[in-house]
């Protein structure tokens, strides 16, 4: 591939085939300053990597590369694919006592309602 570095790659076809930086972001519907990050090879100020692959398979695809071609070289030239991602989401925290109540509570209102609903035919019924 032609250029030092990936984003250098991505920027030099771009301009040889005559896209601006709007028209990707038109395409592709990656925002422009993602594309400007991409290009400057500013891969740490990117969300996480599941999305910087998204964005790069779509980049190459409009710029008529192999998106497979173009994804493993963001692996070896971040050297994050093999290791796994730096930007990993941390683990969920632990719910407090108080919390883990509230989560089960809609179910235990959906009773109370159809309790109350049950009760009131009943009652309607037995007027």
């Amino acid at each position: 591939m032609a250029g030092d570095t990936l984003g250098s790659h991505l920027k030099a076809t771009r301009k040889e085939l005559g896209f601006t930086l709007e028209e990707v972001a038109e395409e592709t519907k990656i925002a422009i300053y993602v594309l400007r990050a991409m290009e400057a090879d500013r891969w740490d100020t990117l969300p996480a990597e599941v999305f910087i692959k998204g964005f790069l398979r779509s980049y190459a695809e409009v710029l008529g590369l192999d998106p497979q071609e173009v994804l493993e070289r963001y692996c070896r030239e971040s050297g994050l694919c093999a290791q796994g991602s730096r930007r990993v989401k941390p683990p969920p925290r632990p719910m407090e006592k108080g919390r883990a109540w509230l989560r089960a509570s809609w179910l235990w209102i959906a009773v109370a309602a159809a309790a109350v609903a049950a009760l009131g035919a009943v009652l309607y019924l037995l007027r």
